[in-house]
């Protein structure tokens, strides 16, 4: 799930920087391996292998854009996959928020 929302963020980046390739990269990595290991998993495993070869493709291709963008950005790689102690608080701020269960969404169903 990681993966999936960091190559989301790092897919709009790359696009509002005007680097489209990388996306289309990532996109084409992807397709190939989704294939490649479709054909290779399915008639033996059925369902439970195009399971894992989707996982398999969208995990590299989540890790070559997070590669792209740690070039990109000039940063290490372990300060984009390791959470600090600011990204867990800012995690828990927008749960807050969005999840609708803060205090001022609860106290509004009180009331009404």
């Amino acid at each position: 799930m990681y993966f999936i929302l960091h190559e989301y963020y790092t897919g709009c980046l790359f696009c509002r920087k005007g680097r489209l390739y990388v996306n289309l990269a990532g996109s084409v990595i992807c397709l190939f391996l989704v294939l490649l290991l479709d054909f290779w998993l399915i008639p033996g495993y059925g369902i439970k292998g195009a399971a894992i070869a989707s996982s398999i493709a969208y995990t590299v291709s989540a890790i070559y854009q997070v590669w792209k963008f740690s070039g990109f950005k000039r940063t290490v790689l372990q300060s984009i996959l390791v959470m600090n102690k600011n990204d867990w608080m800012l995690t828990r701020t927008y749960l807050k928020t969005y999840s609708g269960n803060n205090e001022s969404a609860l106290a509004g169903k009180l009331v009404s």
